[in-house]
């Protein structure tokens, strides 16, 4: 089986995710077979016509709550997978639910992380599964080196 990059991406709104991900997505298209899953099909004029778009079929979709959303995404992540194991995931969003299944599937996955986890990451419990799928993470990928020294402060 030829390797695939799968993208995964739950909910998308307008800001600097978003932004990063197409970027990066139409980029790696040009030399990878990509697919993205996500929940909505309205970004497909935003992407190169060769990645496949894998999101449910469903017209309400929008109106689920997010983790509803992510978890009929993360189906659709396991699905995937199942068809294709060697296959190498980056997860822009959902990243504990995605490095989970896919160490569990044994799939490589590369973590994306947008949001600073010090906030909540007072809760103890939060914080010892936020430490144990960054370490279960073959790669992270964040967007500021200030953002890298509080990863690395925080977290190890």
């Amino acid at each position: 089986m030829k390797k695939e990059l799968i993208v995964f991406i739950p909910s998308l709104q307008i800001g600097g995710v978003e932004k990063n991900f197409f970027i990066l997505t139409n980029n790696l298209s040009k030399r990878l077979n990509i697919s993205v899953i996500t929940s909505t099909s309205k970004i497909k004029n935003n992407l190169n016509r060769n990645i496949k778009l894998i999101c449910p079929n469903i017209s309400f979709i929008e109106k689920l709550s997010m983790r509803l959303r992510f978890l009929i995404c993360l189906y659709y992540l396991f699905k995937k997978i199942f068809l294709n194991p060697k296959a190498i995931v980056i997860s822009f969003q959902g990243n504990m639910y995605s490095v989970f299944l896919c160490k569990l599937l044994r799939v490589k996955i590369i973590l994306r992380l947008n949001s600073s986890p010090i906030g909540w990451s007072k809760n103890l419990f939060k914080k010892f599964i936020y430490i144990i799928g960054l370490k279960l993470a073959d790669g992270v990928i964040v967007n500021s080196k200030k953002f890298k020294y509080q990863i690395r402060k925080e977290f190890n």
